[in-house]
């Protein structure tokens, strides 16, 4: 398979070409090149002269690696060389050897990439799904679908997120290797510690569980594009880390609060405003559920409502106002802003100790234009899926809030 690099060079070679044959045919012509021929042949000398750019951090990261590997001793024939990750979904795409085959190729006729699983999850840098993850399920037990058993307690995810929050980012974060996963979930916490005397009883604290079992689920969603943009790598590449990322995102965020909404039938209320009626939900959440909230779903409209209200004697903006940065986080909670609440409805909870989002595999990314008419129409569908499930430990570490 080629590295980054060679299949970067292989774009410059194609930019540079491009534009020798505009200029070519204005030759043979005997004419000037006309303005859209100056512009086409400055865009790909630009764009020949970017992916160089790249190229040179490329060669400068192997030759500083080359001068690390000297320096410790190690040789080429003790240590395998390894091709530079991608680092989005896009770029993996685009280096994939469906994607390399189906240049080499050409789009004539009917075709399709099949399937590439891209590591990751759509829109996370730090923390790749799937690397380095020792499959304890036997090949045997995944034919038959045994059940992913989760055991004992789930550890906290703790990595911080260097990027803009999303809905699924606040819950706990595991692996799927399997079709469907068993799980405790708590329905009564009995919390009874307290000072004793010498020799007295001692009280006693359990956690009622039921066994629950939950299935790892399938999300898809495809978007059409030209055949001129299939053929252009970089074009492919930002599309798939943007328009279709987006509407995964939005397809997960609609699955994830769907199955929160099955498990969660808490509700709060009793404050006199919308900012007393989240700390009421705060309060739910400690005393019900036992955990310390940490985050608050709400719907774009609400939102707007809570940042731009006022104080009621001096009219002052009880967040930034509209000449300063507005003050996210009500009560220290952190903030998610989402269309896929209903409107006038919020969500207070123990998000990461409260419930884990269950990835199998990566996103998998396939384009084909047997889609439709797509053929007849020079169309191509991108067509991207995922796997994950959503378990809910502890239903009380929701609560739901009318805003």
């Amino acid at each position: 398979m080629k590295s980054a690099k060679d299949f970067l060079e292989v774009e410059i070679d194609r930019h540079i070409k491009a534009a020798r044959e505009i200029t070519r045919s204005a030759e043979d012509r005997n004419e000037q090149l006309s303005e859209d021929e100056r512009k086409q042949v400055e865009e790909h000398v630009a764009q020949a002269t970017s992916l160089k750019a790249r190229v040179a951090e490329l060669q400068e990261g192997e030759d500083m690696k080359a001068r690390l590997d000297a320096l410790s001793g190690a040789t080429k024939t003790s240590t395998p060389s390894v091709a530079p990750r991608a680092r989005t979904i896009g770029d993996q795409f685009i280096a994939s050897e469906a994607y390399q085959a189906l240049k080499a190729r050409g789009l004539g006729g009917s075709w399709t990439t099949g399937p590439v699983e891209l590591k990751g999850t759509y829109n996370r840098g730090f923390k790749t799904v799937g690397d380095d993850i020792v499959d304890e399920v036997s090949a045997d037990e995944e034919l038959l679908g045994a059940p992913q058993v989760v055991p004992g307690i789930v550890p906290i995810f703790t990595d911080v997120a260097p990027y803009k929050l999303v809905v699924a980012d606040l819950f706990g974060q595991g692996i799927a290797t399997t079709n469907s996963i068993v799980f405790l979930r708590e329905s009564i916490v009995d919390d009874d510690a307290y000072i004793v005397a010498e020799k007295a009883s001692k009280p006693s604290s359990y956690i009622e569980f039921d066994k629950t079992t939950t299935a790892v689920e399938k999300l898809a969603t495809h978007l059409a594009i030209s055949d001129e943009m299939m053929e252009d790598a970089p074009q492919v590449a930002s599309y798939i880390n943007s328009r279709l990322a987006l509407f995964v995102r939005r397809a997960e965020e609609a699955y994830l609060l769907t199955k929160l909404d099955d498990n969660v039938s808490q509700t709060s209320s009793g404050g006199s405003n919308d900012f007393d009626d989240i700390y009421f939900g705060m309060t739910d959440v400690r005393v019900n559920g036992g955990l310390e909230p940490d985050a608050l779903l709400i719907h774009p409209t609400d939102d707007a409502a809570l940042v731009t209200s006022k104080d009621a004697v001096d009219g002052q903006y009880f967040s930034g106002g509209p000449y300063a940065p507005p003050i996210q986080n009500p009560w220290g909670l952190r903030k998610i802003i989402t269309s896929a609440l209903p409107l006038n409805t919020a969500i207070v909870g123990a998000f990461r100790e409260g419930a884990t989002v269950w990835r199998r595999g990566g996103v998998t990314v396939e384009a084909s234009n047997s889609h439709s008419d797509f053929f007849l129409k020079n169309l191509t569908a991108l067509r991207a899926e995922e796997r994950l499930a959503l378990t809910v430990y502890r239903p009380l570490a929701f609560t739901y809030i009318t805003v």
